[in-house]
């Protein structure tokens, strides 16, 4: 009898082993945001919603060059935090034509993997944002809706004075 009871035991443990795995595998789906799988398609979507490495870049201007500098890894609640922003429904509702030439102050690099990865680039002087491919093709761009943006990037970059004079001269108003 205890012998029936000990390998009953084996069994339910072994069931109960491989449920709790399936369950752990099926539970790190990421599902896109179907707003932002409207604009931006499937793929690119995902990648923006489930990317495990993302980098924050200033871009410069220095000798005609733009030039990347402070180039940073965001830590989970900063990718948090930025997933949230760019998922929200009014980042991708519009993108007004405006009379200036799109300059990004600051970047973002989202990778997947090596080979799924989508560059972002800020230009929070005109209000938009843009999406390019790995080769660094623009997919879409979009205006940038509400303040969150803006108060993401002084909280990543609290020094650079473009930014900063930004977000001054918009909490002014």
């Amino acid at each position: 009898m205890k012998k029936i009871f000990s390998q009953c035991l084996w069994v339910f443990l072994l069931l109960m082993t491989v449920s709790t795995c399936h369950a752990a595998k099926s539970a790190k789906m990421v599902q896109s945001d179907s707003c932002l799988a409207k604009a931006l398609g499937d793929s690119i979507s995902q990648i923006v919603t489930s990317a495990k490495n993302i980098k924050a870049y200033v871009w410069k201007s220095e000798n005609h060059k733009d030039i990347k500098i402070n180039v940073k890894r965001l830590n989970k609640s900063q990718r948090g935090i930025l997933h949230f922003i760019l998922a929200d429904s009014c980042m991708v509702k519009s993108n007004a034509i405006v009379y200036g030439k799109f300059i990004p102050c600051l970047g973002f690099v989202l990778k997947k993997s090596c080979s799924k990865k989508v560059y972002i680039d800020v230009d929070l002087g005109l209000g938009k944002w843009a999406v390019s491919d790995s080769k660094g093709k623009l997919l879409k761009q979009f205006d940038i809706e509400g303040n969150d943006l803006l108060r993401f990037s002084t909280m990543l970059y609290p020094s650079d004075k473009f930014i900063m004079g930004i977000y001054n001269n918009r909490q002014s108003k």
